[in-house]
């Protein structure tokens, strides 16, 4: 069976990349997948690459491809993929959930709309509320190699209005998962929350550790042996009982 993780690059480092990156790293531990990266601008993403030392991935330079369609047995994408300009034909698809769903639920982005009749949507509870996919409950998870290219990493404050890239629509701020957060406590570095009492993604990644992320947390008690255990991938993890 033909497994292959797509995604459509628009230029930029974001959480959608390093998510798709992640998920490749760790599955490719347990079955043979293929991952397929699309951009219009080889050279720039490559130069991005190199800049980020790879992402954690050596052979990603291998990945990348200025093709626009794509066919396999079972496709893994991210839900940004349904509006991206790229054609993907497959007999099964597993969505993981992105900023996208609350985007297309205010109008901001268009409708998400599945190629393929057996589709399952991978996503945090605040997603499941306003999605229309079948969905599981799902925690995107980390890769240790992808962690560990990270080159700088400094103490930091967390404030979801100071994050102009999760505005949904004026005054409504959605963080997806927060990954900077686990990111810098992974590494071993203070982190100062403030929630302005949200029920977003991270909320529900907070609760995994048994944080209330409605309160401020000062600083915000995780530590790296914690995320390990709730935000790296297993042998018993969903996704792989997808596939």
């Amino acid at each position: 069976m033909s497994i292959k993780i797509i995604h459509y690059h628009e230029g930029r480092v974001n959480g959608t990349l390093t998510s798709v990156i992640d998920l490749y790293l760790n599955m490719s531990k347990y079955a043979q997948i293929e991952l397929k990266i699309s951009t219009k601008d080889v050279a720039q993403f490559i130069l991005l690459c190199k800049n980020n030392r790879y992402f954690g991935c050596d052979n990603i330079l291998t990945f990348i491809t200025n093709e626009k369609s794509f066919e396999a047995e079972t496709v893994i994408c991210s839900t940004k993929t349904l509006n991206d300009p790229i054609d993907i034909q497959c007999n099964k698809m597993i969505l993981i959930d992105s900023l996208d769903i609350m985007r297309a639920h205010y109008g901001v982005v268009p409708i998400l709309q599945s190629v393929c009749d057996d589709t399952i949507l991978l996503c945090n509870p605040a997603n499941a509320e306003v999605t229309d996919f079948n969905y599981i409950e799902y925690y995107h998870k980390f890769s240790p190699e992808r962690l560990s290219r990270i080159s700088t990493c400094e103490q930091f404050l967390y404030m979801r209005i100071a994050k102009h890239d999760i505005m949904v629509v004026e005054g409504l701020y959605f963080e997806n998962i927060g990954k900077k957060i686990f990111e810098t406590l992974y590494l071993n570095k203070r982190v100062d929350y403030y929630s302005r009492d949200v029920r977003d993604g991270l909320y529900y990644y907070l609760k995994l550790f048994g944080v209330d992320g409605a309160k401020d947390q000062i600083p915000l008690n995780i530590s790296p042996d914690q995320i390990e255990s709730k935000l790296f991938m297993h042998k018993n993890d969903k996704i792989l009982e997808l596939i």
